[in-house]
């Protein structure tokens, strides 16, 4: 069932033009699979966003 939100959240996205990462993909499979909680993509997205933040500004990361 996890997989079918995901693929209709995934399919939600792509009709406002939004194309997932990699790593967010990855993120979500493990979760899937139970390598992974929502809780850990989640941290993970959030961190991933600020390392781009920080790096679009040039500035050191956390």
């Amino acid at each position: 069932m996890r997989r079918w939100h995901l693929e209709q959240a995934l399919a939600s996205t792509h009709l406002e033009g939004h194309v997932p990462s990699a790593d967010f993909l990855a993120d979500c499979e493990a979760m899937i699979t139970g390598q992974l909680t929502a809780d850990e993509v989640r941290v993970r997205v959030i961190q991933r966003a600020k390392d781009a933040d920080a790096s679009a500004m040039g500035t050191p990361r956390e």
